[in-house]
């Protein structure tokens, strides 16, 4: 599609083979990559934020169990900063009400970690991610984590009350039928929305859209943005 930037999340790394730097190097994209932030057996999960423009910093951050990625990339001689994320899951495949309680705070503390260490950059930001969490739209399922980011200054790139793209993760079937034992199936979605792009002061927003793909258990979230000082 011709990106300019890709931020990506759950990439496998195996001891052997890095594939994110090698997606990059088959494409042509200079790369950023995390340290493994979960681990099975031999292979692991890593960030990775992949540019056409150069990359002049790169940093990473632990939340808890889980890693942000934060980049500062040169886009035609102006500096933008782009982070990405993978928070703790939503809920996992026996999770219990108290289960998801805590899922929700280990979620919520991730965050303050996040907050605070992107504070006070001199930068625009470009925030997006597996964020796990819910929009809450008119306040419905709100579990608080949302309204942390907007309340540390940044804009949804879809946060209209009535957001117009199609969800990013289509609910399992197994899922559903878990749910489906204390819910009436009328009231599970098809798909719910736990991919965000985020962006700071400075930047404006063209378009952005959920593509359906068969490459990932997400959908990708695709935006056209421009910073405001960048003709």
């Amino acid at each position: 599609m011709g990106a300019e930037i890709v931020a990506l999340q759950e990439v496998l790394a195996y001891p052997s083979y890095d594939h994110a730097r090698a997606i990059a190097a088959r494409s042509n994209y200079r790369s950023a990559v995390s340290s493994p932030y979960v681990r099975y057996g031999t292979t692991a999960w890593v960030l990775a934020i992949l540019s056409r423009h150069p990359i002049l910093k790169i940093e990473e951050k632990a939340l808890g169990s889980r890693r942000a990625l934060r980049t500062l990339i040169d886009v035609h001689g102006h500096n933008l900063e782009v982070v990405t994320l993978h928070l703790t899951p939503l809920a996992g495949p026996n999770s219990s009400t108290s289960n998801i309680r805590q899922r929700t705070a280990a979620r919520r503390k991730e965050l303050q970690i996040l907050i605070h260490w992107l504070k006070g950059s001199p930068y625009p930001q470009i925030v997006a991610g597996d964020f796990n969490m819910l929009r809450a739209t008119f306040g419905i399922l709100d579990m608080g984590e949302y309204s942390m980011m907007l309340e540390a200054g940044y804009e949804d790139a879809d946060g209209a009350w009535l957001p117009m793209n199609s969800d990013t993760f289509p609910i399992p079937e197994e899922t559903r039928q878990k749910v489906g034992e204390y819910l009436p199936g009328i009231l599970i979605p098809d798909a719910i929305t736990l991919d965000y792009v985020f962006y700071s002061d400075g930047i404006s927003v063209d378009s952005i859209e959920s593509v359906e793909s068969a490459e990932s258990d997400h959908y990708p979230l695709v935006g056209d943005f421009r910073l405001d000082n960048c003709q």
